[in-house]
């Protein structure tokens, strides 16, 4: 399971956000016909990490999270639901092996609607940093003769 599949899974399994967003929790950005409120999930930085004898089986990725509604406070709702259950969190994530997840930023923005009516759509952008385990590539195991 990859980072994003592991965060998307676990939010699937939040019962105080699915009874806000039912199923509608995405990998990217929702298609013209999603229905609000929904979640986005997105990897958008990623950073492997290394020492002296080449990879270490680490990597550090900057995950958004969004929360989209056609109300402010419903995304501020989702937000905060998000935020008091996931920063901060260490341990195995599904398949995936979390060392550390920090609550970084946060942004706020507003999208047009789509279908050119007025009903905006508001967002509030989580941002965590999470350090997780990776697989090591074979080249590093292996003796170079």
């Amino acid at each position: 399971m990859t980072l994003r599949e592991a965060v998307v899974a676990w939010l699937n399994s939040i019962a105080s956000l699915t009874a806000l967003v039912g199923t509608r929790i995405y990998f990217e950005d929702p298609s013209q016909m999603s229905q609000y409120p929904c979640v986005t999930v997105k990897v958008t930085e990623r950073e492997w990490g290394r020492n002296l004898a080449g990879a270490d089986g680490t990597s550090k990725a900057m995950v958004e999270i969004s929360a989209l509604s056609l109300s402010e406070s419903s995304s501020i709702a989702i937000a905060e639901v998000v935020r008091n259950y996931f920063d901060g969190f260490r341990g195995n994530q599904f398949t995936v092996p979390i060392l550390t997840n920090y609550y970084e930023d946060e942004d706020d923005d507003t999208t047009a609607p789509p279908d050119g009516s007025d009903n905006w759509i508001y967002n509030v952008i989580l941002k965590y940093r999470i350090k997780h385990r990776v697989p090591v590539p074979t080249s590093v195991t292996q003796t170079n003769v």
